[in-house]
């Protein structure tokens, strides 16, 4: 800006005033997406709800002198309140800080931390191909809330943390913030933290806490009398009296205590299996619970079964959340013993939810991803018959960048459904290309390569089981096309192409063109296998032949109106980029140096939409952006989209080591 100014009377200084503004407009427009792009704060606060608290007030008045004095610890047996403590802590002084975090801790502090749903830190988030495992990501992120810790006020509740040892609790215990913990146990970790330990009610607790009850319920003095002695019995905890009281305003109210707290909890309630099958698929759920609008919708279940859980304590709602508490997730899974079986309702549910991931924003998919680590977590052995629903899962992980997640359960199922239907059956090769994409969209080819082989050996050999095996082995075909080009046998590649060709002709032909599950119908299937082949004539360098296979190709199947709405829209919209990138690439290599641009561009704009900035595809649409603008001489818009390329590389892909190496050898050529 100084040197244009200084020299503006020559060409490359400043025309006019005009062009100084917008010139400065532009720079100061650059300056705030980098400050926006490497400045790291908390996106989200914890703001806890006000709701029903009683008693404790003496334990809230020590808690509030100790957090002076440095972290502090509230342990106590389960369901003594300790969580409910710490949140009305929170709630009645949420003023004084300027952040509050909020963390589930029941499986460690690293696993917390890493975890983006529960810390969103911006500009920050995971991925395998940068970090490779979480422990890195960790360390990264824990420095992160350091840096911040030191520039606000920041509360940070860590509840649950049931762990005997972490290595992770004195990296948490100095951090430059307020510290409070819940933990169900004693731990030479908390030797250098103020400790509070969290009793039951008192009996003079108790008999307030009835006489207020009493109030409601009108209670006799008979069932007061009853009360007063379960809670001596149960040595005042709450959870177990308040479970008590509601069953004593049902009218039932009993002399002793069960010997076993699980099945106490549910004993005496008139669970319907319904009101059980909700339970039990709660409890395998993330303990910081699921929205009731999504619950509904996966499970089918009654809303009313539910509000009639809330009213036993037995289910958490709190601002369209629904959520176990800790108790009464473990509980559940003892009594009712969820499985992938008696779950298979949720688990279809969360399939439907996510099968068209690829079509979606990144960050839309993102709320999915906490549930669907859940299901693949609690279901660690899977089911042959189940393999539907649970591929789709592990789609969704290499969608969303969990690579290593998505491998190690494409191979438990792998070795489920080969189990279940034999070595060569149609949907133990279909499952052989799933495991084969898991590697392939990590960028791990080699495996990739020998998986698909085996998938397509497989179908190749295997009787088929319904008209879907012709789509099906179609897309085997293409996947061994495509690794037969990138190792430059061009003539094979041309050969597998028109077997997958020729197959898909056949499933149109079977299938009268119908989708199966939720797969892409035959016309789009079709066209895909003919732009293969295009694929395959570009890198022969047979531009002249490639251009005329593509013009073949009818798109009018992507046409839509523009009043269209539905997944269908997105699919098509999205779809579409692929086959446009390779128009664009055809004009690039026959000179049309301009139209290249126009169809580039719409496809970088597109992939960009649906995918993000630094998604692959995006980042091989601007890549072809660059070579095209270089070509025609415009050298500063060439380096400026090299630049964003070897950004996202370096920061999303950074195992890229050629690609990056060969975006640097272009930078370098300019």
């Amino acid at each position: 800006m100084g040197l244009r100014e200084k020299y503006k009377d020559t060409p490359a200084g400043f025309l006019d005033e005009e062009q100084k503004r917008a010139a400065a407009k532009q720079l100061a427009q650059e300056i705030q997406q980098y400050e926006n792009s490497h400045v790291y704060r908390l996106a989200e606060s914890y703001h806890p709800k006000e709701e029903w608290f009683f008693g404790r007030e003496n334990c809230l008045k020590e808690l509030g002198a100790a957090m002076k004095q440095g972290p502090v610890v509230l342990y106590g047996i389960g369901g003594v309140g300790k969580s409910a403590i710490a949140r009305e802590f929170a709630r009645r002084n949420q003023g004084s800080y300027d952040k509050i975090l909020c963390l589930s801790c029941e499986k460690g502090i690293q696993q917390a931390v890493c975890d983006d749903m529960q810390v969103k830190i911006s500009n920050l988030r995971y991925s395998y191909e940068k970090y490779g495992g979480k422990r890195r990501y960790y360390r990264e992120k824990i420095k992160k809330l350091e840096e911040i810790s030191r520039k606000i006020h920041l509360l940070l509740i860590l509840d649950n943390l049931n762990v005997q040892q972490d290595a992770r609790i004195q990296e948490v215990l100095t951090l430059p913030c307020d510290v409070l913990i819940t933990t169900r146990i004693q731990s030479p970790a908390w030797e250098e933290c103020q400790k509070i330990y969290v009793r039951g009610f008192s009996i003079r607790e108790q008999k307030s806490l009835i006489e207020a009850c009493q109030k409601k319920f009108s209670f006799s003095a008979k069932t007061q009398e009853e009360l007063l002695y379960y809670g001596a019995q149960m040595q005042g905890h709450p959870l177990r009296i308040f479970l008590k009281i509601r069953d004593a305003a049902k009218g039932k109210t009993y002399g002793k205590s069960s010997e076993d707290f699980t099945g106490d909890l549910f004993s005496g309630l008139p669970l319907k299996n319904s009101g059980k099958q909700i339970l039990r698929e709660l409890s395998v759920m993330p303990a910081s619970g699921i929205p009731l609008d999504l619950y509904l919708r996966i499970s089918k279940a009654d809303e009313t079964e539910i509000h009639k859980l809330e009213s036993y304590l037995l289910v958490n709602l709190r601002d369209g959340i629904l959520s176990l508490s800790p108790v009464v997730a473990e509980a559940a899974r003892k009594t009712f013993r969820p499985s992938i079986v008696n779950c298979r309702k949720l688990v279809w549910g969360i399939y439907e939810c996510v099968y068209d991931a690829w079509l979606k924003p990144f960050s839309q998919n993102q709320q999915m991803e906490k549930y669907v680590l859940a299901i693949l977590e609690n279901f660690s052995r899977p089911r042959g018959w189940m393999m539907r629903p649970l591929e789709g899962m592990v789609t969704f992980l290499w969608i969303q960048e969990y690579y290593w997640e998505a491998e190690k359960y494409a191979h438990k199922l792998m070795r489920s459904v080969e189990r279940e239907y034999g070595p060569a059956h149609q949907n133990t090769g279909e499952m052989a290309l799933r495991v084969a994409a898991v590697y392939h969209n990590s960028l791990n080819f080699e495996p990739s390569w020998e998986w698909y082989v085996r998938g397509y050996e497989i179908l190749r050999n295997c009787v088929p089981v319904n008209t879907a095996y012709y789509h099906i082995f179609a897309r085997a075909c293409e996947k061994m096309g495509r690794m037969s080009r990138w190792k430059g046998d061009y003539l094979k590649a041309l050969e597998y192409e028109e077997e997958a060709y020729q197959s898909e002709v056949r499933f149109e032909q079977e299938s009268g063109g119908r989708a199966f599950y939720h797969e892409e119908d035959s016309a789009v299937s079709k066209r895909g296998s003919q732009l293969e082949k295009v694929k395959t004539l570009l890198a022969m360098g047979e531009f002249k032949e490639a251009s005329k296979a593509y013009q073949e190709i009818d798109l009018s199947v992507f046409d839509h109106n523009e009043s269209d709405t539905g997944s269908w829209v997105y699919e098509m919209d999205y779809r579409i980029c692929e086959f446009e990138g390779v128009w664009a690439e055809i004009l690039f290599r026959n000179g049309r140096y301009k139209c290249a641009e126009e169809f580039s561009k719409k496809v970088l704009e597109r992939t960009c939409k649906y995918r993000g900035n630094y998604f692959k595809d995006a980042l091989i649409a601007r890549e072809q952006l660059a070579d095209i603008c270089q070509a025609q001489g415009k050298q500063a818009e060439a380096a400026r989209e090299y630049e964003i390329v070897l950004e996202g590389l370096t920061k999303e892909h950074p195992y890229r080591k050629e690609w990056i190496q060969r975006i640097l050898d272009k930078i370098n050529e300019e």
